[in-house]
């Protein structure tokens, strides 16, 4: 977690996507939150996505009953996340993440950590 948020640079004040609310993902929230970033964790368990409120998580987002790109896109404003961590590693969840449809920001980073 602590390499991940090295690699993408991360800065306060920006909006970060915790994709994938397991045990490096909860990790990768508390420290985002200490750097002073926004940050929506996304997952499908209810007990881990309250888990993420209870750590901080400025939103949470069901990905089994929202649509997430578009609920990152309108958190953000519409400009989309600064920068995504995938820790989840499926198809689904990376088209997700990019694309036309994507919830990255424009210039945003993403990290594969899962």
């Amino acid at each position: 977690a602590v390499h991940a948020s090295h690699l993408a640079e991360v800065r306060g004040g920006e909006w970060a996507v915790v994709y994938g609310v397991n045990g490096v993902g909860l990790h990768l929230l508390q420290l985002l939150r200490h750097r002073g970033l926004h940050v929506a964790a996304v997952g499908r368990s209810k007990a881990k996505l309250d888990k993420a409120r209870e750590l901080g998580a400025d939103a949470v987002i069901d990905a089994s009953s929202e649509p997430v790109a578009e609920t990152v896109r309108k958190l953000t404003a519409g400009a989309g996340a600064d920068v995504i961590f995938e820790c989840v590693g499926t198809r689904t969840t990376m088209d997700q993440c990019v694309g036309w449809a994507g919830m990255l920001g424009k210039r945003g980073r993403l990290v594969f950590s899962g």
